[in-house]
């Protein structure tokens, strides 16, 4: 038997389970054929063969009952594992109506009136895979693939950062600090960006995991950055986060030590946070920044002017920076009431004295425009596009332009 971390391939003739059995883990056919059956010895009934895109195993995996059947591959057989914690995972932040009638139809099944063994009582939903109709159906598969496939990321260390850098709006063009950026190389998929899979990662219950690893291999690069680049400055490194890190108690002091083995001064981290996260849970958010500050971090608001509103208490918070989203920026010179939004934000940075970041400037005359404004800082490919950390340090030696004259 060939085993991956969330994909097992077994041979022609092997029992992937038997009837008493623990129900550990349900599976999806990814190739190959398993017949069902039930009875023991040489007194088997076949119940069904699967295919690939078939589901079986999960109701001893829902419930933590003894399987009630027999599994065995006819084929080789490629199988997706799909553990009971990633399904309770989801069950526990579903909707609790749902939850309950799923309790309903497998006690009904089981024939019994026992409690499912691990369920919180507050309310639980299946996984999509139990959803009706086949577009669901293989919408489902698709996402527990795709979230196995992270799972093994994880393990197999396939994530890695980029870098963007960005520069000092000056009458030079200066390097003033980097973006770290994470992408995904999957063996299956190539190379894959956040948008396809933070998301999902936010679901699974992942992104906390891969927040730990982005803080470790960021600090890590940054500190062979800042070396390269010597003591004319400090650089900063700009890092993104999600709600979840909010609700992380560890989160922060684990970052603080990372950057004190590295010997790094605590403002040279930048905290990006969304400003849909502030609306969230602007009172956890608040109290989370406080304690940034506490540690010596800054932190910036990411993508402002694109949430609902946190004018409302925008005051109150102590962040020290604005970022203006690229949507902003790309249409400024096309559309006044863009260039309104960002003579808007830039004057309110202004009145509450906090530095201000644009970002996705492409082109000389959004750099020039941006720096008659006032801008502090200018990130996007008019300057730099991501960068892998060998790129970076042949940036620092002066091997890509980093100084040039706008405006």
């Amino acid at each position: 038997m060939s085993e991956g971390v969330y994909r097992r391939v077994v041979p022609a003739g092997t029992e992937i389970f038997t009837e008493g059995d623990l129900g550990d883990f349900a599976y999806i056919v990814e190739r190959g054929q398993v017949e069902i059956s039930v009875g023991t010895g040489e007194v088997k009934h076949a119940l069904a063969v699967l295919g690939p895109g078939e589901l079986f195993g999960e109701l001893a995996a829902l419930d933590g009952f003894s399987r009630s059947a027999n599994a065995i591959a006819l084929t080789e057989t490629e199988l997706i594992l799909i553990s009971q914690e990633q399904i309770r995972h989801r069950i526990n932040s579903g909707d609790e109506i749902v939850a309950l009638l799923l309790r309903s139809v497998l006690r009904s099944y089981r024939g019994d009136r026992r409690n499912i063994t691990g369920w919180a009582e507050t309310g639980e939903a299946p996984p999509e895979a139990f959803a009706s109709g086949p577009d669901r159906h293989r919408r489902a598969v698709a996402k527990l693939t795709l979230e196995n496939e992270l799972q093994a990321a994880l393990a197999r260390n396939e994530f890695e950062l980029a870098f963007q850098p960005i520069v000092f709006l000056k009458g030079h063009v200066e390097l003033a600090g980097f973006e770290a950026l994470i992408r995904w190389n999957s063996p299956l998929r190539g190379r894959v960006g956040p948008d396809q899979f933070i998301k999902l990662a936010e679901e699974a219950g992942l992104i906390v995991p891969i927040g730990r690893w982005v803080i470790g291999s960021a600090i890590r690069n940054f500190a062979e950055f800042q070396r390269a680049f010597g003591g004319m400055r400090d650089l900063f490194i700009a890092i993104n986060v999600t709600k979840h890190y909010l609700r992380e108690a560890a989160f922060l002091d684990n970052l603080a030590e990372h950057v004190a083995s590295q010997s790094l001064k605590p403002q040279q981290i930048k905290m990006e946070i969304t400003e849909s996260v502030l609306i969230d849970d602007h009172e956890g958010a608040i109290a989370w920044i406080s304690r940034c500050k506490e540690l010596g971090f800054r932190v910036s608001i990411d993508d402002f002017g694109t949430g609902y509103s946190s004018l409302g208490y925008l005051h109150r918070l102590p962040v020290d920076e604005l970022k203006i989203d690229k949507s902003f920026v790309e249409t400024m010179l096309k559309e006044e009431r863009s260039m309104a939004v960002v003579r808007a934000i830039v004057g309110l940075a202004h009145g509450l004295e906090l530095g201000i970041v644009a970002e996705g400037i492409e082109t000389e005359e959004e750099a020039a425009a941006l720096k008659a404004l006032g801008v502090t800082y200018g990130q996007g490919f008019a300057f730099a596009k991501p960068l892998r950390a060998e790129q970076v340090m042949r940036y620092i030696h002066g091997d890509a332009p980093k100084t040039r004259s706008v405006g």
